[in-house]
């Protein structure tokens, strides 16, 4: 490209709002003859997904939407693998994140490479945007880094070990998950917590997947207390360490089944009220305002006892 030349600039390149599908919302658009929002007038993958979906739409019969379906065979097998919901879908997610290539994909994931192509320019736009983090997480993992995830969202937890360690960490996680689970088993991130697996490897799924509200922070600061206490002392170090992981599990298990944390809720306690004096001159009954409580040490203390943990 020349100095005096300057690169054509695509909307979907710099819109924060622009989601990883637009090619394929698009193809949407233009099969019911609606202009496009994101992607290229002259985009030929997104033409040729309108074409086939306007066939489709228009086929009568059986044998017709056959017909129609087998005139496009890239586009109806990247439109058939977008609808899956398995762990071959969640890893070629996790390692398109990770940055790796079609064939090093397919590779792994007995898949082809053009079929990798295919469905990262269609329904998983990631590579342009593979600094772009923030953005990225609000698309892929979306509200589940601070409110928790659910059991059945395998595939937004590899796209966090992938944003934050790579290849490395998609490998390690997949690998780990798949000597688990058994043919027919429905993936799962409880499965993750299976006697077979690292305590360590444990504790890290359970510290990612419980939720960041007032509870957990008071958990993680008296557990990190704990740590700090311990501190100079290598059998205790590791001792707290080990107590901290088996805490969180506990925890991670409860919220993946979908139970209360196993803690005391928060609590109110009442400030000081108004004497029933001031109320009267105010004409009134006295307020009762009310203060937020977190769990105290003593909560965690007793979440240990009940685990069997020496306090």
């Amino acid at each position: 490209m020349g100095k005096n030349q300057r690169r054509e600039i695509h909307r979907w390149e710099f819109d924060p709002l622009c989601p990883l599908d637009f090619r394929f919302r698009d193809a949407q658009h233009l099969a019911e003859s609606k202009p496009t929002q994101w992607a290229d007038d002259d985009d030929s993958l997104v033409l040729d997904c309108a074409a086939f979906l306007r066939a489709v739409h228009a086929a009568e019969t059986s044998r017709e939407r056959v017909a129609a379906r087998a005139r496009f065979p890239l586009i109806r097998a990247t439109v058939d693998f977008a609808e899956e919901h398995t762990l071959r879908r969640a890893e070629v997610q996790a390692r398109l994140l990770a940055g790796q290539t079609d064939r090093q994909i397919a590779a792994r994931c007995k898949i082809r490479p053009k079929l990798v192509g295919s469905f990262e320019q269609l329904h998983f736009a990631v590579r342009h945007c593979l600094r772009a983090t923030d953005y990225l997480q609000k698309q892929v993992v979306g509200s589940c880094r601070w409110e928790g995830f659910k059991s059945n969202q395998v595939a937004e937890f590899w796209s966090l070990c992938a944003l934050g360690g790579g290849v490395v960490a998609v490998d390690f996680f997949v690998g780990r998950l798949k000597d688990v689970l058994r043919p027919g088993d429905q993936p799962s991130l409880l499965a993750y917590f299976d006697r077979r697996i690292p305590l360590r490897v444990q504790g890290f799924v359970a510290a990612h997947v419980v939720p960041f509200n007032e509870q957990m922070g008071a958990v993680w600061n008296q557990c990190q207390s704990r740590l700090s206490k311990a501190k100079g002392d290598d059998a205790e170090y590791v001792l707290e360490s080990d107590t901290q992981q088996r805490v969180l599990i506990r925890l991670a298990r409860a919220h993946l089944m979908g139970k209360p944390l196993p803690i005391r809720p928060l609590a109110t306690t009442q400030k000081s009220p108004e004497t029933p004096k001031v109320a009267a001159n105010r004409g009134g009954a006295a307020p009762s305002p009310k203060t937020r409580r977190t769990p105290t040490l003593r909560d965690v203390e007793a979440l240990l006892a009940e685990m069997g943990i020496k306090v």
